[in-house]
């Protein structure tokens, strides 16, 4: 437990909807978990053995994916769609979380504690990565416009831009977030290259009183 709250306390601290649209597209995922994983560079590893039990994206960077490209597909009751984002109010209103992102980081977090090693706990550790990505992506703690999915937009005077998988991707405010700005950004440099030029000359997570506690919700 200790192992998993101090990776999210990390990428918390580094990584600045109601629709279940893919949080940050597969290069975004990828860069929070290179951003851990150079950080905390003993204990990914020790994670990354676990991950190898996965079908795919079977390591601690491309597992930041997994939920997204492998779990979506064959989640065929849509039960872990609201996982991937809180619909916070932007007024005074009391925040509901009904089985939201934060219950889910929760339910994850208590299984990765157990320390099994087994496939479960494999997944859970790839829900974990992937849903403090989800958690700093704005639009998916904003329940407005499907989170900004029904806010039609155009990127550099275009209505698509290229996405992770190299396919164009219709262009609205939420995947401006996701893929638009991280591939321009990116300049097709890897998840690694790229969590090494954010991070500058940063090398530890301490001494960052953003994420001094460890409830998710004030991250």
């Amino acid at each position: 437990m200790r192992r998993i709250a101090f990776l999210c306390l990390t990428v918390a601290a580094l990584v600045a909807s109601s629709q279940p649209s893919w949080a940050w597209g597969g290069r975004g995922h990828r860069i929070v978990a290179a951003i851990a994983m150079q950080l905390i560079p003993k204990k990914a590893a020790k994670l990354d053995i676990v991950l190898r039990q996965l079908e795919i994206d079977n390591n601690f960077i491309d597992a930041a994916s997994y939920p997204d490209e492998y779990v979506r597909s064959h989640d065929r009751e849509h039960a872990m769609s609201p996982w991937h984002f809180a619909d916070l109010p932007d007024d005074n209103t009391p925040f509901v979380c009904n089985n939201c992102l934060f219950d889910a980081l929760g339910k994850n977090l208590d299984i990765v504690s157990q320390n099994r090693g087994d496939k479960e706990n494999a997944q859970a550790i790839s829900w974990v990565i992937h849903l403090v990505g989800d958690m700093h992506q704005p639009l998916h703690m904003d329940g407005r416009l499907r989170g900004g999915n029904d806010f039609p937009v155009t990127y550099r005077g275009k209505k698509t831009c290229k996405s992770y998988s190299g396919r164009p991707t219709k262009v609205e405010l939420h995947s401006v977030w996701d893929d638009c700005l991280v591939e321009e950004l990116s300049a097709g440099r890897s998840p690694q290259q790229m969590a090494k030029a954010l991070l500058g000359k940063i090398r530890s997570h301490k001494g960052r009183p953003e994420v001094a506690g460890t409830d998710p919700k004030p991250w």
